[in-house]
């Protein structure tokens, strides 16, 4: 891929990463994921929704389909915004089961079927699949070797659009060394990009010539530019929202299977503890009518109950604590939740301030500007100007003429 095209760098002022997002800070930022599992992707699930409301890609194309977050992230953006996108998934099948497969693809029918597909092939066959200069969002979220790094560089590049981007996830782990370190570094090295160090990293590089502008500004956030802490802690912050909220929807699963077991073990010590008192009441009733010889019978049926109701006592008592150290985490989660919920609502009401004072300004500018011009075109328009403009010409030919 860093081998196809190079393109020139470009010169410009960075801003403050506020800037960058607050213009969206009531939109994408701070939509909710419908699809939740557990994931390292779901830290960028944020970005995911800005980077698509900032680029408006017409058509995404994710190579691995993976847990699928990423995937129905994208998707989702996709379908909110109603872009009028197609999207498709390559999944060769590996690293998923099968029944978790299945899973996912009912989860595409059900939702996303109108504009989404999920191809199960390889990804020599998938690239002969689409256009040339087609995809203007490619996902990459593979394990790399050789025959996958040169399908990159070779293949995959005539199937970009002019203003593709491209996103590669993993970058703190299968991008990490060997031979798909040096084809990251190359790609790097080639064209504007950002990372993200959160998770299992991200990157995201701009490929097409034409550029969107903000996109662009982003990639200008480099280690120390002011700016570029700014703009990951916003990213962060809103990222470890849709953890915590998987967190506590599955600390909420485990809870609710739990209180069953203990409504069930509940009812069973109920059960055996009324047995247990009929048949106390029934061996008082016959030790009337035996002879001496006749309780040995029933002692065994009598002090078998008991020691079934210890145990499921003391079984119930464990469900008890379980349930009390899961009742606990879960509202360390809420509260962890609710914490950055509010966090986030301040950094919302933070980033919009910003931008309206950055419109504010700039209205300023351009009125200030728009005076000025006028000024100077009255200025040059008027009769004492005109007049004086052989006097000017003379004065100037003196200032040129050498002593």
């Amino acid at each position: 891929m860093a081998d196809d095209i190079a393109h020139p760098s470009h010169d410009a002022t960075p801003p403050r990463g506020s800037d960058i997002v607050a213009p969206l800070s009531s939109r994408t930022l701070f939509w909710r994921a419908r699809y939740l599992r557990e994931s390292r992707f779901l830290t960028h699930v944020p970005f995911l929704f800005w980077l698509i409301e900032t680029c408006r890609p017409g058509f995404v194309v994710k190579l691995g389909l993976g847990d699928g977050v990423s995937y129905f992230a994208a998707c989702q953006a996709l379908d909110k915004l109603e872009t009028q996108a197609d999207c498709v998934a390559i999944d060769t099948g590996e690293g998923v089961a099968e029944a978790e497969l299945d899973g996912i693809r009912q989860y595409n029918e059900d939702n996303y079927s109108e504009f989404s597909q999920i191809l199960g092939t390889d990804f020599r066959r998938a690239v002969n699949r689409f256009p040339d200069g087609s995809v203007d969002l490619l996902m990459v979220d593979v394990d790399i070797d050789e025959a996958m790094i040169d399908r990159l560089t070779h293949d995959w590049p005539r199937k970009l659009s002019e203003r593709a981007v491209v996103l590669f996830h993993g970058t703190g782990t299968r991008f990490a060394d060997g031979a798909a370190a040096g084809f990251l570094d190359r790609i790097a090295a080639t064209f504007p990009h950002v990372s993200f160090e959160a998770g299992d990293g991200l990157m995201l590089v701009l490929y097409g010539a034409q550029r969107q502008d903000r996109l662009r500004r982003l990639t200008d956030l480099q280690p120390g530019v002011r700016g570029y802490s700014e703009i990951r802690h916003v990213f962060r912050r809103l990222g470890a929202t849709h953890e915590y909220e998987w967190q506590s929807r599955g600390r909420e699963a485990r809870e609710a299977e739990l209180q069953e077991r203990l409504v069930a073990a509940e009812e069973e010590l109920a059960r055996l503890t009324e047995e247990n008192a009929r048949l106390k009441s029934g061996a008082g009733s016959e030790s009337v009518d035996r002879t001496d010889d006749a309780p040995a019978e029933v002692a065994a049926p009598e002090g078998a109950a008991p020691a079934e109701i210890e145990e499921l006592t003391a079984a119930l008592a464990e469900l008890r604590r379980e349930a009390a150290a899961r009742s606990s985490e879960l509202s360390r989660l809420t509260g962890l939740l609710e914490q950055a919920e509010g966090q986030r609502i301040e950094e919302t009401t933070e980033l919009a301030a910003r931008a309206r004072n950055a419109e504010e300004r700039a209205v300023l500018a351009e009125t200030s500007l728009r005076e000025v011009t006028e000024h100077r075109n009255a200025l040059l328009a008027s009769t004492s100007w005109k007049v004086t403009a052989p006097m000017r010409r003379i004065v100037g030919s003196v200032r040129r003429v050498k002593p």
